[in-house]
């Protein structure tokens, strides 16, 4: 007998995960991903402006971060958020770039489009042992 949907285990429940995309549809569809999972969405945000403030001010347990947002390396605001301890995982659609893998080797990559089970375990293995910091 299965179980009904509301009594199944929300994987990221009560995490807060940043959202970085500035392709639209790709934040729509992480945002409904994350928020399905249990998660609360912060963002998502598709300006590196913003994606710094966020990460500099907002309780967070986990990022998911474009690697490119326009013409912009989202590395800035990387580099906040692993100061700060908090897991990240580049969500992009071209090959990652040999200063991000050097600079985040315990970051986790996805290459677009990735399933919703691989968005969730990533964030799931991330997140285990993390802990969100302000």
């Amino acid at each position: 007998m299965e179980l009904p949907h509301s009594a199944l285990p929300l994987p990221l429940e009560g995490m807060r995960i940043l959202v970085v995309e500035d392709d639209p549809v790709i934040a729509i569809d992480m945002e409904e991903i994350l928020v399905r999972a249990g998660a609360e969405v912060i963002g998502p945000v598709s300006y590196l402006p913003k994606a710094f403030e966020v990460a500099t001010h907002q309780v967070l347990s986990a990022a998911m971060l474009d690697v490119r947002l326009g013409d912009q390396s989202v590395e800035p605001a990387a580099q906040l958020l692993a100061a700060r301890g908090i897991p990240i995982v580049f969500y992009t659609g071209q090959p990652l770039p040999f200063p991000l893998q050097r600079d985040w080797p315990r970051s986790t990559t996805l290459y677009k489009p990735a399933t919703t089970d691989a968005i969730i375990n990533a964030l799931t293995r991330l997140t285990t042992t993390a802990t969100p910091t302000e």
